[in-house]
């Protein structure tokens, strides 16, 4: 494949910004079912990222797993939730301002009750749902180690899994928003069992310098303003207004 320029002036000329998105059904990140538009977090935030470019947003939809790969080949500009990962890190350039911060979770039918991690682990050899792609699959394999992994292409996907039982548990992030009849698991205590703290921040390509700045820059910015904390909270405001529509 041909060298992609992902330089900041190359950008401008260009006149949009590509932004990679995996359309789900939650919060995140959606297509709204009423007018079709790149809505969620990462619809808001990287319209927000265009506009003080001064350019057009221009989403590019892939599965998940597929993100940090179309970036590597120049496909997309920017990817903006990834979890920094050391083997990640080897990939893309990730910027030192996180965009979310998040705790990883095991959700499960609220028929479970507070057993804990080792307990459950121990009821059964079942059967957890993670994305495909996500730092959650290894996680979960360390604390259900007899347990078989199912990869599904979105958190939405997994949950619809557990609803109908084809799987025990779901295992990702506890910002997502969990259908009605499951919860996180819990210790016998009451408290949520975690299994990993992590943020995700956005990442470029290691070789677009100038561009690189201009996003850390940016994401400076925006979370000193507080600009990032009103888009999220916008993000979950208009997810309220709109889930009952999927």
């Amino acid at each position: 494949m041909s060298e992609v320029e992902h330089s900041l002036d190359t950008i401008l000329d260009r006149g949009t910004v590509r932004i990679s998105a995996t359309w789900d059904k939650s919060w995140e990140q959606y297509l709204d079912p009423n007018t079709g538009r790149p809505s969620g977090m990462v619809g808001l935030v990287g319209q927000q990222l265009a506009s003080d470019l001064g350019v057009e947003p221009e989403f590019v939809h892939s599965a998940w797993s597929e993100q940090l790969s179309n970036l590597g080949e120049g496909l997309v500009d920017v990817c903006l939730k990834h979890t920094n990962l050391p083997n990640r890190a080897v990939q893309v350039r990730f910027v030192s301002t996180p965009l979310l911060s998040y705790r990883g979770v095991i959700f499960v039918h609220d028929a479970v009750g507070d057993i804990g991690v080792a307990e459950f682990a121990r009821s059964k050899s079942g059967r957890f749902a993670v994305t495909r792609g996500s730092l959650h699959g290894e996680l979960a394999a360390e604390v259900l180690p007899r347990w078989e992994r199912v990869e599904t292409a979105s958190a939405s996907e997994s949950f619809e899994s557990l609803l109908v039982s084809q799987v025990d548990a779901v295992v990702t992030d506890d910002i997502v928003t969990n259908p009605q009849g499951t919860h996180p698991l819990r210790s016998p205590g009451g408290e949520d069992v975690v299994i990993s703290r992590d943020a995700s921040y956005p990442s470029v390509r290691h070789r677009d310098e100038s561009w690189f700045r201009w996003v850390e820059n940016w994401m400076r910015y925006t979370r000193t303003q507080g600009t990032l904390d009103k888009l999220i909270h916008q993000s979950k405001t208009d997810y309220s207004s709109v889930a009952e529509s999927f």
